[in-house]
């Protein structure tokens, strides 16, 4: 039954779906975001509706759509906007192109909720996939939009590798050698995201390329805060106003890592004056979809799912389902659906924890990872360790310097415990000042390039074309992914206690007991009881797993080196391994120098690597 049309309204298009009672709110929903991308700053030809068309109350509803009109896209008397510089809808000034051809949605169904409608709306894929909770009511006969909130990219495993290269400034070098240093540089385009703040009084050099070695061409006063930095080993890349006081250009270059002494992030929320949903029901979806991000409980790029929430005095139960009723489904006409799990959600604190259709006497314990962040050591001199988060407790003889690397496990009172492996690989922990530390956070998501070292995220392999994360997980995590892919997999008895063996189809994991340092790395992460054992060692040896950068069992030999570069350390006449810390990805060749299989190492200590190891490679 199609909606009345008021007199002077445009005609609403066929591709905007205006359901009554026998359609959904999230097909309406979706019809109309397609619609609304596809006019987003674009003129429409006659007899199509324009934005502003979609502006009306056949679309929203009376609040919403005054609101917009009144105050969001409002313009002044000479015609300039009043109002925020961001699109309502989609919370950006601009729009990603893959948005309007990829859009999904989320039934989200709320018992006691009178005429509300919630819809999870996802836009886009991969990296540039962003969520929103779109509230609709009924309103004259129809749903109409009636509230937008922003959640986020929840893109836990978004990694970009070669990407595209940022033109070269148009400046004079003193070399062959910098001028290429300075051009590959740049090509990464590993933008820093928020304001550099500078330390001590001095001006500080700006080379031309990020290299010590290469000329010094201009110098910045430390007062002044960057932005729009650039990161290459140890160096940023800023523009700065030069000395020469008619200088009518910013100039460019490069500035030593060390001389920053923090970044600082303005992290802002939108200003939001919705009547809803209220807190707590935009807090709930978001941790729904956050440990389901966290976890690969779905293929968040193929989710025909909706879900249940019921309040209960302690928790909230959001029971997630199949439901092939949703936008781009294979079979809209079968709405009913088999549950997949159930997530319970602490009212009180972030504890979850998650049940699997038909194993309901079962429950995993859903943890909140506190991630190691891997910072660098700043600032002139020695940054020296200490036995406890106190600065009376130093220790003279132990020491960093500028430029190391390190991972942060934890802070606490102006103090980070931190790991740190020397070139024997022997890991060092302790307490250093954390104002000695830089966390060097890019732009949008961690990025590898090929040839170069590893990343974190070269530690998560790709199983049936889904990320699992390893880092610090228990035996609760292998059965959360076992259950959540549907992997058959089994629990092996050994003869030594301090080991068990799980075996999968193309693999098998390995769960020790935690030595001092993991045990606390462990607890640090949030894992509550350490001891009983940690994802060690996990190998691969089928056709279902493949890296990060795309290597995979039968691969040739030589797609590691263009993949990962020469950097690798020899282990055995047949394997070869790169390290990120004291964590290691391992490739073995068979006698026709093809990949046999891949292992991840949690956790490797000096003793087993010269157990493995030959003469490192040249």
């Amino acid at each position: 039954m199609a909606q009345a049309q008021t007199p002077g309204q445009p005609a609403i298009p066929a591709s905007v779906t205006q359901a009554d009672d026998s359609g959904s709110p999230e097909k309406f929903v979706a019809s109309f975001y397609k619609a609304w991308l596809e006019a987003f700053d674009e003129p429409q030809p006659p007899g199509k509706l324009s934005r502003d068309d979609y502006l009306s109350q056949q679309f929203l509803s009376a609040r919403l759509a005054h609101r917009l009109n009144d105050e969001w896209y409002a313009s002044d008397e000479n015609g300039e906007p009043v109002g925020p510089d961001s699109d309502y809808f989609t919370r950006s000034q601009d729009i990603f192109d893959d948005w309007p051809g990829n859009i999904s949605t989320i039934k989200v169904m709320q018992p006691g909720s009178k005429n509300l409608y919630r819809t999870v709306l996802s836009l886009g894929k991969a990296c540039n996939k962003t969520y929103f909770l779109v509230t609709s009511i009924k309103e004259n006969g129809g749903f109409k939009i009636d509230s937008v909130q922003y959640l986020g990219p929840f893109n836990k495993d978004c990694h970009h590798g070669e990407l595209s290269t940022q033109p070269q400034q148009q400046r004079e070098f003193s070399s062959v050698y910098c001028q290429t240093l300075d051009k590959g540089a740049l090509e990464k385009n590993q933008v820093v995201e928020g304001k550099g703040i500078l330390r001590g009084k001095e001006r500080i050099a700006i080379y031309e390329a990020p290299n010590e070695k290469c000329a010094v061409v201009g110098a910045i006063s430390p007062a002044l805060p960057l932005t729009d930095m650039y990161y290459f080993d140890g160096f940023y890349y800023i523009a700065y106003q030069p000395d020469k006081p008619d200088a009518e250009y910013m100039q460019y270059g490069w500035l030593a890592a060390r001389e920053v002494q923090a970044i600082t992030h303005d992290n802002f929320s939108y200003a939001e004056d919705e009547p809803y949903p209220e807190p707590e029901t935009l807090a709930i979806t978001k941790r729904v979809l956050k440990r389901i991000a966290e976890h690969h409980l779905l293929d968040m790029d193929n989710r025909c799912v909706s879900w249940l929430e019921e309040k209960q005095q302690l928790a909230t139960r959001v029971t997630v389902s199949l439901d092939n009723s949703q936008i781009g489904c294979q079979d809209e006409n079968y709405p009913q659906q088999p549950e997949l799990f159930t997530l319970t959600l602490d009212k009180y604190s972030e504890e979850a924890s998650i049940t699997f259709a038909g194993e309901s006497e079962t429950t995993f314990p859903l943890l909140t990872r506190n991630g190691a962040v891997e910072k660098y050591i700043n600032g002139g001199g020695r940054a020296y360790f200490s036995a406890s988060p106190r600065a009376d407790t130093e220790l003279n003889d132990q020491f960093l310097v500028p430029d190391d690397k390190v991972l942060s496990l934890h802070s606490e009172n102006g103090f980070d415990y931190i790991q740190y492996v020397d070139r024997e690989f022997r890991t060092h922990a302790g307490w250093i000042k954390s104002d000695r530390l830089v966390e060097i956070t890019l732009r949008d998501n961690e990025r590898y390039f090929d040839g170069e070292p590893l990343i974190a995220a070269d530690l998560m392999p790709l199983y049936k074309a889904a990320f699992w994360l390893q880092t610090d997980n228990t035996a609760d995590d292998i059965y959360i992914w076992a259950h959540s892919q549907n992997i058959e997999i089994t629990a092996t008895s050994r003869n030594d206690p301090e080991l068990a063996l799980y075996t999968f189809p193309g693999g098998q994991a390995l769960l020790e007991k935690p030595d001092e340092f993991m045990t606390r790395r462990l607890s640090y992460s949030g894992v509550k009881q350490p001891e009983r054992g940690y994802l060690s060692t996990v190998t691969f040896d089928g056709l279902q797993m493949r890296t990060l950068r795309g290597v995979g069992i039968g691969d040739e030999g030589q797609a590691i080196i263009d993949h990962y570069g020469v950097g690798y350390i020899k282990l055995g006449d047949e394997c070869m391994g790169y390290n990120w810390f004291d964590r290691m990805l391992m490739f073995c060749l068979d006698e026709s120098s093809r990949v046999r299989n891949i292992s991840y190492f949690n956790h490797m200590t000096p003793e087993q690597l010269r157990l493995m190891q030959t003469p490192l490679h040249d």
